[in-house]
């Protein structure tokens, strides 16, 4: 369904104006049972329990990667319409948002993975960070 809907011209003109822009502002979620993709139900409970399965830290744009930033392999992505990651990586300016200690892996393997180049987020948050990478 989601490749006929990519082939409507008015959805690739979208797209395409999208993977022109150079500033982006995105949120980056979580991988917890109370996370908003599963409060709204665009993701299964145990959906969320496969990826977390499969090395998964966080999601921007629905699509989900690891703390390394590797995009993981997911049927799920499949189904998504939107701007895929590669070009949000492409961007001069992205800017990621989000908070809190239990997004840690989540705000971490989007900065490894370099689809963010900024964060707003909480002290508390910041400093966990720091702290994560410094150990590793």
């Amino acid at each position: 369904m989601a490749q006929s809907i990519l082939s409507e011209p008015s959805v690739k003109d979208m797209l395409h104006v999208a993977s022109l822009a150079h500033t982006a502002v995105v949120g980056i979620g979580g991988l917890s049972q109370d996370a908003t993709i599963v409060k709204e139900e665009k993701l299964t409970l145990r959906e969320m329990t496969y990826i977390r399965s499969q090395n998964g830290a966080g999601d921007i744009l629905g699509q989900f990667y690891n703390t390394n930033g590797d995009l993981l392999e997911l049927s799920h992505h499949n189904r998504l319409i939107g701007t895929p990651l590669t070009i949000l990586r492409s961007m001069k300016h992205v800017i990621g948002v989000a908070g809190g200690t239990q997004k840690i892996d989540a705000i971490y393997g989007a900065l490894k993975g370099k689809f963010i180049h900024t964060l707003i987020t909480d002290e508390e948050t910041a400093l966990s960070l720091l702290r994560k990478e410094g150990d590793s």
